[in-house]
């Protein structure tokens, strides 16, 4: 059995290497409980909800204590993603909370594209930028953009304040 106190270790870091290491079992949190089969997160809990979203909740609360029970097995399967992408994703919402938290931008705003200053360096974008800017069409709110590009609103919302802080968007009047 594997006893820890997440002062020493991050829960997405526990994760990582428990899924390097391919084992199964589950790993007991003071918040919830997941299972691992070779590494793979295959069922979440915590409280009533269950799956990723499970999983991403226990990552925002991971403190106290934790224990690896190998071997034990869950009957339900709520997770397909790869441990790798679940800690990927927590990262992301993560940097998104903190993004929106720095700006905040109304759901009914309506991003527009801002004029290209002239001699300005090309800026780079990450994936999660590229699929915001590709669905920014000058006539759609923030509330929208969520709903098509089914990204919660602190991930849309956080996207467009680096954007606009950037220069690149502007609002435009809806």
């Amino acid at each position: 059995m594997l006893t820890g106190s997440f002062d020493s270790v991050s829960l997405p870091g526990l994760l990582q290497l428990l899924s390097a290491e391919r084992r199964s079992g589950c790993l007991v949190l003071d918040a919830g409980a997941l299972w691992l089969v070779e590494g793979d997160v295959v069922h979440a809990e915590r409280g009533e909800a269950a799956g990723e979203e499970a999983v991403f909740a226990l990552v925002e609360v991971a403190a106290g204590e934790f224990r690896f029970e190998e071997g034990e097995e869950s009957a339900e399967r709520t997770v397909a993603a790869p441990t790798e992408h679940l800690v990927l994703e927590a990262a992301c919402r993560r940097d998104a909370r903190k993004r929106a938290a720095a700006g905040d931008v109304p759901s009914d705003a309506v991003p527009a594209f801002a004029p290209v200053q002239g001699g300005a360096a090309t800026p780079r974008f990450d994936t999660l930028q590229w699929k915001v800017l590709a669905a920014i069409d000058g006539r759609k709110n923030v509330g929208q953009l969520c709903e098509e590009l089914r990204l919660p609103p602190p991930a849309v919302t956080g996207v467009i304040a680096g954007l606009l802080r950037a220069g690149v968007l502007e609002l435009a009047n809806g």
